[in-house]
């Protein structure tokens, strides 16, 4: 019997290879809200506030804390026993700051108001709800169903103010299919508007899991990008592309076919391994997915500190020696570790970045290829600084004789990081990809160049 280590593609898991290493489906990736971003600096937070309402800066900051203490006795609200009378609950920002709370038969406002902090008080607005919460979540379920199954790109929300739902469909998508897909009963309580679908429901986030094709294996969506023909697309793994370039998107029913960039190859000095997949007529955002727990081989893997949530995407950074940085699989999810190697080479590949010396015990798997790497903003760890793209790992190979046996993923024996130099995840640098395919990325002070 012989041990060896080699480089392990990321990008195969599920029942088609080695289903020991992998699960067959990744878990589906939270939905979307306001409420699951990552809290940028107040600093920051306060500018983009006031640039969005028109409201001046010292106003900003003022609106923002009310928002904070609004959020606080709403989540307490909702977990009292009167949270089973509140319909929902609008934060309202223009033209004045508003809490207005929508309720069914039972609700008591006079304790509601009470909980509420002081100041927040005068800003409470309470409105009966002709709907009870209930019928709401169940009439929505309905709607997104039948639209899912019918594979139309939709984004669903809620007026409670009108008691309609809004279907927003993409430009030029006829609406006349979406209306014969929604459920009779609920039809005509749905309002179907055209323009840029909401992020609910239509939106692509970095981080996320697609199929390849229908194979029943999965890699990772990598970062939120414009194309040099100025199209927006999701950057992942070159080796995850197949001969019917299909990225199928479980969770949106969303499948992307058209790749406007594409390397997977190794032309001596450089390691190319990356595709950009266009979006059609589905969205993307300044956000990449980030999910902090994931069981490998057993073992609960995760990195004590973050929390899962949607990250806003800051301007881009080089990768440098000695640099604590993330990447996040569907399969490992978030793990960390240290640029132990710039320009790492070996007689597979050439010119990558090595990140090793991870104190969690599996640091990469199959599926987590296309991945983003990241390095946290170290001011807040509220948002992330792309670095890189996630291509492969090492891997545990046994032998008996000339047979292999088993392929397992490399396993760190220690919960210091330092003592871990052994397993690794290779990446690209996102400057040395745009050198061969230009594109800008998406971040929360728009497209810009790694």
């Amino acid at each position: 019997m012989r041990t060896s280590m080699k480089s392990l593609l990321l990008g195969f898991t599920g029942a088609m290879a080695l289903p020991a290493l992998a699960q067959e489906t990744p878990p589906e990736p939270p939905e979307f809200s306001a409420d699951d971003i990552a809290t940028p600096d107040r600093e920051a937070l306060a500018e983009a506030y006031a640039a969005t309402t028109g409201a001046p800066k010292s106003k900003a900051i003022e609106q923002l804390r009310l928002q904070e203490q609004a959020v606080s006795w709403v989540n307490d609200l909702v977990s009292s026993s009167v949270g089973e009378t509140i319909v929902d609950v609008e934060i309202r920002h223009a033209p004045g700051f508003k809490v207005v709370v929508f309720y069914e038969n039972g609700f008591e406002q006079q304790n509601a108001t009470r909980g509420a902090p002081v100041e927040l008080r005068r800003y409470l607005i309470f409105r009966s709800a002709k709907k009870d919460k209930n019928s709401v979540q169940t009439e929505r379920r309905q709607i997104a169903q039948a639209l899912r199954t019918a594979r139309i790109p939709f984004g669903l929300g809620y007026e409670p103010e009108s008691e309609r739902f809004i279907v927003t469909i993409p430009d030029g998508f006829d609406e006349q299919l979406v209306r014969n897909a929604l459920p009779s009963a609920v039809a005509a309580n749905v309002e179907i508007k055209t323009g840029a679908t909401s992020v609910d429901s239509a939106t692509l986030y970095g981080g996320w899991f697609y199929e390849k094709s229908n194979s029943g294996t999965h890699c990772t969506a990598g970062w939120p990008i414009r194309d040099s023909a100025g199209r927006e697309a999701i950057l992942t793994a070159g080796h995850c592309r197949t001969p019917s370039n299909t990225m199928n998107f479980y969770y949106q029913n969303a499948v992307l076919s058209e790749v406007s960039a594409y390397a997977d190859s190794n032309n001596g000095w450089q390691t190319l391994d990356y595709a950009m997949y266009r979006l059609g007529t589905h969205a993307t955002a300044p956000y990449i997915n980030i999910e902090n727990g994931r069981t490998v081989e057993g073992e609960y893997v995760s990195v004590p500190g973050y929390a899962t949530n949607y990250y806003p995407i800051d301007y881009p950074k080089e990768p440098v020696r000695g640099q604590f940085i993330c990447k996040m699989g569907v399969n490992t999810g978030l793990t960390c570790g240290r640029i132990t190697e710039l320009n790492y080479t070996d007689s597979e590949y050439s010119n990558l970045v090595r990140m090793s010396e991870s104190a969690q015990r599996y640091i990469g798997l199959r599926g987590d290829s296309g991945g983003p790497v990241f390095a946290f903003r170290t001011s807040d760890n509220a948002a992330v600084h792309p670095i890189g793209l996630a291509v492969k790992a090492s891997v545990i190979e046994t032998y008996r004789g000339t047979e292999k046996i088993s392929e397992r993923p490399c396993r760190n024996t220690s919960t210091v990081g330092a003592n871990n130099t052994t397993c690794h995840v290779l990446f690209m640098r996102l400057s040395t990809i745009r050198g061969y395919s230009p594109y800008t990325i998406n971040t929360i002070s728009g497209f810009r160049a790694p």
